[in-house]
């Protein structure tokens, strides 16, 4: 995970974050979740994960592209050639975000990180970049 611009990794303690609507995938794709069987165990035992009731985190290869530590120097972030983490065709992330204003009364505005105009499809993408159709 990446919390408050820090990776978490096995052990870590999460408290009282509201976790919703969230991709995870171990690069070894191995299932199991911070000691859980699955993510959905996860959220059912932590109540993290869930919106409205229903479970909504997923757990699937996002399919984004590759990137390296250097991709996050923010002297070094070009918005017309950024591509690191931005979801490709296919990406389970793509129009499966929440709307934010509707659920929450969150605006979340109208571009991504980068200058992308959101949402470029039906529904908003999960994550800061939004695929580009």
């Amino acid at each position: 995970f990446v919390y408050q611009r820090a990776f978490l990794s096995e052990g870590t303690e999460l408290g009282d974050e509201i976790l919703e609507n969230n991709l995870y995938w171990n690069l070894s794709g191995d299932s199991t979740f911070l000691g859980y069987a699955s993510l959905q165990q996860w959220a059912d035992r932590s109540g993290k994960e869930m919106v409205q009731g229903r479970f909504a985190g997923q757990y699937a290869d996002p399919l984004i592209a590759s990137f390296s530590m250097e991709d996050f120097d923010p002297a070094r972030i070009d918005p017309e050639s950024f591509v690191s983490l931005r979801p490709e065709a296919g990406s389970p992330l793509i129009d499966r975000g929440l709307d934010l204003k509707a659920l929450m009364g969150l605006d979340p505005g109208n571009r991504d990180l980068v200058g992308t105009r959101i949402p470029q499809g039906p529904q908003y993408d999960i994550g800061a970049l939004e695929y580009r159709r």
